[in-house]
């Protein structure tokens, strides 16, 4: 509860300006954390300022919120601090020892945070790109890539996996909110698209070969509700502007039944080339998150007869690692998440102009 309770206060603060007095921000948080249907507002108030000595610019805040769970009679209190400078936020700011930040201590911060996990075992981790953070001198941002054992019900998988940390002097900071965009930096910061995501395996529609006016990389999960919402109409666009349009699709599990899904559906594609539009428009619900149960459900709704032997066949798991490492190396981390002619469609504008440009609604 606790979490949850500072992720909400955190994305409030994340519209505020910087400039706001301790009276504006409690009026602010008022007004917004109310809206909030899970909680009745009771009452916050910055409780403290304090400039951070070594790292010029930087102020730790210190505040106490008060809020009624929905149901409860008593008032939940909870105290906490935040980081601040300039019109970023840091939920937290982790001081290492030494003068610097390096692969080394990096590496040895991994495995402290992995750690809290039980579910999580971490194999090694490596940073991977160092680049520095535009607009705000001495900072950067750290890509780091993490190989996993990760436990599910009675099941353990590998998962490699790539996140971004932001690093000045011997400070990392987990994450860091863009207050004037109320969004992570992470949401801003990507990898180079390359020819080589380009694959004729991936093409869910277009020519290959064909210099299409629009060439669309889309990492989506049949499971998330903004891409059911987008991937129907963006399919079919597509395939009626095939000479405009190519589409290039990528799994990107977020939830616990998703990799054995987009595993059955690569599998099946070969015997059927329209599944993932099927997948799409067809109501998806699982009693059990259990891989026999999921691939059991997937054979029910598309009349396939898949095995996990045949899910999890060397051309299948090419495919889906390959995805999954092109999640890390692109710092996809939200679904959908889409690229047009190589640029990244941060809130999705650019597509919503091409859908209508193309007849769509």
């Amino acid at each position: 509860m606790k979490k949850v309770l500072l992720i909400a206060v955190f994305a409030v603060f994340a519209l505020m300006c910087d400039a706001a007095s301790n009276k504006e921000l409690e009026a602010f948080i008022t007004s917004n954390v109310a809206r909030n249907p899970t909680v009745t507002f009771e009452k916050f108030s910055v409780v403290k300022r304090e400039k951070i000595s070594d790292l010029s610019g930087w102020e730790k805040v210190d505040m106490e919120l008060s809020i009624k769970p929905k149901g409860a009679t008593i008032p939940v209190s909870q105290k906490s601090s935040f980081y601040t400078y300039k019109n970023l936020i840091a939920p937290e700011l982790i001081k290492l020892e030494g003068k610097s930040v390096g692969a080394k201590e990096l590496a040895e911060l991994a495995k402290r945070q992995i750690a809290a996990n039980p579910n999580v075992k971490l194999e090694d981790s490596k940073l991977t790109k160092r680049m520095a953070l535009k607009g705000f001198d001495g900072w950067e941002s750290v890509q780091m890539q993490f190989n996993l054992q990760v436990t599910r019900g009675t099941s353990t998988q590998p998962i490699s996996t790539t996140d971004l940390w932001f690093v000045s002097k011997n400070y990392v900071a987990p994450d860091l909110i863009d207050i004037t965009k109320s969004t992570s930096l992470k949401n801003s910061i990507k990898g180079d698209v390359t020819p080589e995501y380009y694959r004729p395996d991936h093409l869910l529609s277009g020519s290959k070969g064909v210099a299409a006016k629009y060439k669309i990389i889309v990492f989506s999960d049949p499971l998330c509700p903004a891409c059911r919402k987008l991937l129907p109409e963006l399919i079919d666009i597509a395939a009626k502007n095939k000479e405009t349009v190519s589409l290039y699709y990528y799994h990107l599990p977020t939830h616990a039944e998703s990799p054995i899904l987009m595993k059955a559906a690569i599998a099946a594609h070969a015997n059927n080339k329209e599944i993932e539009t099927q997948m799409y428009k067809t109501e998806i619900k699982f009693d059990n998150s259990e891989d026999l149960a999921v691939l059991e459900r997937f054979n029910k709704l598309f009349k396939t007869k898949l095995t996990l032997e045949a899910i999890n066949a060397p051309a299948v798991l090419e495919h889906y690692n390959f995805d999954q490492k092109a999640v890390g190396e692109l710092l996809v981390n939200s679904t959908p998440s889409l690229f047009i002619n190589g640029v990244y469609d941060e809130d999705r504008k650019a597509i919503g102009k091409i859908i209508e440009e193309l007849g769509g609604k």
